[in-house]
This record gives C-alpha cells, structure tokens and sequence, in this order.
C-alpha cells in the first residue's frame, strides 16, 4: 500500500478481485468517515474458508447478530472485572520479566538475545489463559499451537482471490491444506 500510496498519492482506489477499494492513510478522514457515516460500511467481505474456519461470531457478524453477540459479551468486560483482572495480568507480565532477567544472567556478560514477537505472543496467551480459563498458557500450550495453525491457515486462505463462480472449484481449495 505504501508503494501505490507514492505512486498514486492519498487516497487512492485498488481492486480486489472484482470489488473496487478505496485507501486512506489520514487519520482524520479515517475517523471522520467511520464516525459519521458508520452504519454505511460493512465489514469486509469474508472468504467462505475463513468464514467456515472462523464461524459467524463477534469479529465477522454485522447488524443485529453483532448487537446480540455484544450484548451477551459485555458484562464481561466491565471496568470492575477487568479491574479484578489486572493483578493477574502484571503477574504474568512479572514472570515473562523474570525469565528474561534468567535468561539474561546464565550468560557470561548478562546479555541475551531474545525474540520479542514469541516472548509477546506468549505473554498475551498467558494473560488469556488466566483470565478467561483459570489456566497457565504452558498448561494449554497445545490448543494455542492448534489455534496459531488455524490462524495460518485463514492468513493462507486470504491470499487466494476470489474468482466469480469458481468458489466451488475443488482444486483451488487444495493449495489451503485440503488433499
């Protein structure tokens, strides 16, 4: 985007697929227009891998099944309770520091090299795991390892454009995992 943004200046409208696109990278439209005009754009368009991968909840439902899927969520999400969870959240935060600070002194000059991206990515598990389940990420390190597989997979399906009446075709869906 940032190549056709200097190639074609702000905004600027691409296609994707058969469905015209339109790119902004100032954040005041950007606002302006979602703020103002927000019951006028849908989400984007779900391809029917994702779609079946992912299920109809919160992040891809519009209309009235988002409000429902909402409404059920949002007791959960009350300062109060997410007050009650911060103590645990800076505990799983204190322990990622902790095993960094030992992995930082088992070396001669108490310097290591660490891979940030992971050590997050496990951090933001962790956090999940406690809150949501009760449970360490180490404990259900299994189904996020399912879970990033699933998420590779849909990444993978979102290169795939879609072309009109070939949604059904059985060899495209063969370069997603399928046999």
């Amino acid at each position: 985007y940032l190549k056709w943004r200097s190639q074609y200046g702000e905004p600027f409208v691409y296609w994707f697929g058969a469905k015209p696109r339109i790119c902004i990278f100032n954040y005041e439209w950007a606002r302006q227009i979602l703020s103002s005009k927000s019951g006028h754009f849908l989400k984007n368009d779900t391809t029917p891998t994702v779609l079946a991968l992912l299920g109809k909840g919160l992040v891809l439902v519009e209309g009235i099944d988002w409000e429902r899927h909402r409404r059920v969520i949002n007791p959960a999400f009350t300062m109060d309770k997410i007050k009650m969870m911060t103590k645990t959240m800076v505990a799983c935060a204190q322990n990622m520091v902790k095993e960094l600070e030992d992995q930082a002194s088992s070396n001669k000059n108490g310097e290591t090299q660490v891979e940030l991206d992971k050590q997050f990515q496990e951090l933001t598990a962790d956090i999940i795991s406690h809150t949501a389940f009760g449970s360490s990420y180490k404990l259900g390190i299994e189904a996020f390892h399912a879970q990033k597989e699933l998420q590779e997979i849909a990444v993978k399906s979102l290169l795939n454009v879609q072309i009109p009446g070939f949604s059904s075709a059985t060899f495209l869906q063969k370069g997603i995992g399928g046999n």
